[in-house]
């Protein structure tokens, strides 16, 4: 069987084991955050997303804060117009983040589990951020399919 949902990700349903298109959590960068520019790509302290706005907002950040997120079932209005982003990436400023999942085609036991991180500032006295999925260098959004995916975010 298969169903298709128009909404930030595409679901597929096999064998009563859903599966879904969302950020590819093997991808992941560190950095470090500039100076405010004025624009609503910002890093938030804490777990945020990052997307495209389908408005005229462009790249922009929603701030989550802490605690369990699911990309495939969470909404991420843009600050800038309220429009639901497109998720591509999950960012962290000054926290800590455990994710869990599993990709599709991986039986029910085979939950992975990776932890990341990102604390403290630059030599420049630039907060440090780290993202994890984001777009490859052709500018196409890294997506991967999953049965299961969430981010366990948390302060100091």
């Amino acid at each position: 069987t298969f169903k298709l949902f128009f909404t930030n990700q595409t679901t597929f349903t096999m064998s009563n084991d859903v599966a879904f298109r969302s950020l590819d959590v093997t991808a992941s960068h560190s950095g470090s955050c500039s100076s405010s520019t004025g624009g609503l790509y910002i890093g938030h302290t804490g777990f945020s997303y990052g997307g495209e706005c389908p408005g005229s907002c462009g790249k922009v950040t929603v701030k989550m804060n802490t605690g369990t997120f699911r990309p495939n079932e969470d909404s991420a209005p843009c600050p800038g117009c309220g429009r639901e982003i497109t998720i591509e990436e999950a960012i962290l400023v000054d926290c800590s983040c455990t994710v869990k999942y599993r990709f599709q085609g991986q039986s029910k036991g085979n939950l992975k589990t990776e932890y990341h991180s990102s604390y403290g500032k630059d030599s420049n006295g630039n907060r440090k951020f780290k993202r994890i999925g984001g777009r490859d260098e052709y500018g196409r959004i890294k997506w991967r399919s999953y049965h299961e995916l969430r981010f366990i975010a948390k302060s100091k």
